[in-house]
């Protein structure tokens, strides 16, 4: 009933050698964990019944403790079939993360093994992220361009254009300046129920894509900055 991981992980947040019983209907929580930088969560999870498994990472305010209501966001989710193991790795880009495990109600309880653990990433993948996460040596003028953009929300017009499309971009990094979320796509068709959630003061690179950015406002006018390097 174990799907096993090799080499040795940076944190260990679910023991494999634990079958959990949760309650029928029931939401089984795995205790958050703080990540440390970039990482990726690999892990496994096996079920006797069926639920639905999700990967949520969130940003704690300094010194907030967990867990806060509302401002976890979904980077993997996925219906479970009884009996098979769903393997999944997550990349990491947040501050802390959680698994948890939602149990269909069937009038039974459900036996759940999770193997999950924190990895670091390589040190040629650490180099990348760096250089993704930090666009410090920017060339403006010819090589770079910055700025802040007003975002609305649906009622004022939203959503806006936070960054144009431009095939010469090579990294992008924008910031909600802003005390409401602001979420972000790749097209005029991005909600507050689609889109990725910015929140306030949380920035974040986009890179490898020269593709147009939106955003709209939760609530209110927001400023969202940016700064991108071009070719």
């Amino acid at each position: 009933m174990t799907a096993t991981l090799a080499q040795k992980p940076v944190q260990m947040i679910a023991d494999s050698a634990k079958v959990v019983t949760v309650v029928d209907g029931g939401l089984l929580i795995i205790t958050p964990r703080q990540c440390q930088g970039f990482s990726q969560l690999r892990g496994s999870i096996l079920s006797d019944k069926a639920g639905t498994v999700t990967v949520q990472q969130n940003v704690y305010p300094n010194l907030a403790p967990p867990p806060l209501a509302g401002t976890w966001q979904n980077v993997y989710s996925k219906v479970l079939v009884p009996g098979t193991v769903d393997q999944f790795v997550v990349d990491v880009i947040l501050d802390y993360v959680q698994i948890t495990y939602q149990d269909v109600p069937t009038g039974a309880d459900a036996n759940v093994e999770i193997n999950a653990n924190l990895w670091p990433i390589s040190a040629l993948e650490s180099n990348r992220a760096a250089a993704a996460a930090d666009v410090v040596k920017v060339q403006l003028g010819a090589n770079g361009n910055y700025g802040q953009v007003t975002v609305h929300d649906a009622g004022g017009g939203g959503p806006d254009i936070i960054a144009a499309a431009n095939l010469t971009r090579k990294a992008l990094r924008i910031k909600n300046l802003g005390d409401r979320v602001v979420y972000i796509g790749f097209d005029n068709a991005v909600t507050a129920a689609n889109g990725f959630a910015l929140q306030p003061q949380q920035d974040i690179p986009i890179n490898f894509t020269t593709s147009v950015v939106y955003g709209i406002s939760e609530a209110n006018d927001q400023v969202v900055s940016y700064l991108q390097e071009l070719e």
